[in-house]
């Protein structure tokens, strides 16, 4: 919500209705200007332009981590915090029951899992997680706050998750209100600095 409050304070005329929802949006049926979507986008989406990668990180609290290994996390061999034995929680559209994670070479680790918790819902794993669940792969955005202040450990430091794109969609054309166009300028700037490095 943060570039679109930012937007409505600097264009006090402008209404927005923004929904939340992963089904593919079809343009012409229900009036949309405009959707993003962090990851894969349906084939034949029109006008996609990426704004940005997502950095993706295995996350737990200090507490539900020392349960599962003595020592420091960034001491130990990844595989002796497996997911088998960590409870896992999985973002459903992206995960699945596999995880796959990718070292500083470019080697790929995937293993199956049972989640704990599944859902689609990218707020329902981080207050899980932050209550001592397990440790799902969440987008390092929505939990750099807590990374810093310690709350939440970063569990392999040396490991990631495939990033994920964030992709703008617009119905082909060039008949858009003005705002539109704005707001997409705007949030494509948010995003590069949001999600840079």
């Amino acid at each position: 919500m943060d570039p679109v409050t930012r937007f409505m304070a600097d264009h006090a005329g402008v209404s927005n209705d923004w929904r939340l929802r992963d089904d593919a949006i079809r343009f012409a049926e229900e009036g949309c200007d405009f959707w993003v979507r962090i990851g894969p986008v349906p084939e034949g989406t029109p006008l996609v332009r990426e704004l940005a990668r997502v950095e993706r990180l295995v996350v737990a609290t200090p507490g539900r981590l020392a349960r599962y290994a003595t020592g420091a996390p960034e001491a130990l061999p990844w595989m002796t915090l497996p997911w088998l034995t960590l409870p896992c929680l999985t973002l459903g559209p992206f995960e699945g029951n596999r995880i796959v994670l990718f070292d500083e070479a470019g080697n790929e680790h995937g293993f199956s899992v049972r989640p704990k918790l599944a859902s689609d819902t990218i707020l329902a794993i981080h207050q899980a997680v932050l209550r001592g669940a397990g440790g799902p792969t969440l987008p390092k955005w929505s939990v750099g706050a807590e990374l810093e202040a310690g709350v939440l450990i970063d569990v392999f430091a040396h490991l990631r998750a495939r990033s994920l794109p964030v992709n703008l969609a617009m119905w082909p054309g060039t008949k858009r209100p003005a705002c539109v166009d704005a707001f997409c300028q705007a949030l494509e700037k948010w995003c590069r600095e949001a999600f840079a490095g």
